[in-house]
């Protein structure tokens, strides 16, 4: 999976973890999502395509001024189950509609009963563990310190010494191997020589 294109305020780092936490919920293998793009949507709050046979998803999120969004009913659905979350501000819409389309690739078809009821089941998640689940996404990964180049070096001539080192002990066991046959061939030649 591969953030492709990103225009929101979130980093792309940021997307990808929230997007694999999506995909655990809806228990969507993260490979069969092959490209995500998110970007801003100026007029109105949310919007999502999955493109199943592309395993592409594109979620667009509105301005802090378009939530919160009440619930509402998936438009031309009357029954309940099609019913979606209130999404109180554009996180929980980035959640929900990820999920939302996630869930879309991972039936490989249409319908919208299920994209809604994983909807709902994800952004209750998200409510409840917000605070860590954002920690977790914001977190900078730890830089490995580089190596000063004594370290380099110091690292290179142990290698060597321990190849070395191996060349070393195979060469004694073939001297002694054959400083064996030596003795033998001049044992049998003693031999000869005495009969």
């Amino acid at each position: 999976m591969k953030v492709t294109k990103n225009t929101t305020q979130w980093s792309n780092r940021f997307l990808s973890r929230m997007l694999a936490w999506c995909c655990r919920q809806v228990e969507c293998p993260l490979d069969r999502i092959k490209r995500a793009e998110f970007g801003k949507r100026s007029r109105g709050s949310y919007r999502g395509t999955a493109w199943l046979h592309a395993g592409r998803i594109r979620v667009v999120i509105g301005p802090p001024s378009a939530f919160p969004v009440e619930a509402h009913n998936y438009p031309g659905r009357k029954s309940s189950v099609y019913l979606s979350p209130q999404m109180n501000d554009q996180l929980e819409a980035l959640v929900a509609v990820t999920a939302h389309e996630v869930t879309h690739i991972r039936d490989g078809k249409g319908g919208e009963r299920n994209t809604m009821r994983e909807e709902r089941q994800t952004v209750e998640p998200f409510r409840a563990d917000r605070e860590a689940l954002l920690a977790k996404w914001t977190k900078e990964p730890e830089k490995a310190q580089k190596p000063s180049r004594q370290q380099k070096n110091d690292a290179l001539a142990r290698k060597n010494l321990e190849l070395w080192e191996k060349k070393v002990k195979f060469a004694q066991n073939k001297v002694r191997k054959y400083r064996q046959r030596v003795r033998y061939y001049d044992r049998v030649a003693a031999r000869k020589a005495n009969s």
